[in-house]
């Protein structure tokens, strides 16, 4: 079919990928234990086997360090912020405007995921629907600048 000619809007939080990583590998994760980890994820995300070594070039782990946040990295890079780079190219691409955005404001009661799991998926929804958390925790207010920001996303 056709193509609507209207703008897209399109965007990611900074740590999408944390919420779905972090929680599923061992803590601290070793170099090799993260190589494995990528392998599996790639498997069975059906990125050619031929393409990991490539993964691994621009995700190189470090060994002495724990690798789980930049495992979530990857994840956020590939599972969230390519696909909506490849589909704001593909929409330009079409004569169509297409912005994008990258959301990196945490709710200060925002008590869904451990803080230093960063802007996790869904760190924006607090902001759109103008609550503090996603959860009823009792105090769901937001600061200042957090109120702010939430009008701004809300008057769009």
């Amino acid at each position: 079919g056709a193509l609507a000619r209207v703008a897209l809007l399109g965007g990611t939080n900074t740590d999408e990928g944390s919420g779905f990583v972090l929680p599923a590998v061992k803590r601290p994760l070793s170099a090799a234990a993260y190589t494995d980890y990528i392998s599996k994820l790639t498997l069975r995300l059906e990125v050619p086997r031929a393409n990991l070594s490539d993964v691994l070039a621009v995700y190189p782990p470090r060994p002495a360090a724990d690798n789980a946040k930049l495992a979530a990295a990857l994840a956020t890079d590939f599972l969230f912020r390519c696909g909506t780079r490849h589909l704001a190219r593909a929409m330009s691409s079409r004569g169509n405007r297409a912005y994008l955005y990258r959301f990196d404001q945490r709710a200060r009661d925002d008590t869904s995921e451990p803080v230093d799991w960063g802007v996790t998926h869904g760190s924006e929804v607090p902001f759109v629907f103008e609550r503090g958390s996603w959860i009823d925790s009792g105090n769901t207010s937001f600061t200042p600048a957090e109120r702010l920001l939430s009008v701004a996303i809300g008057g769009m």
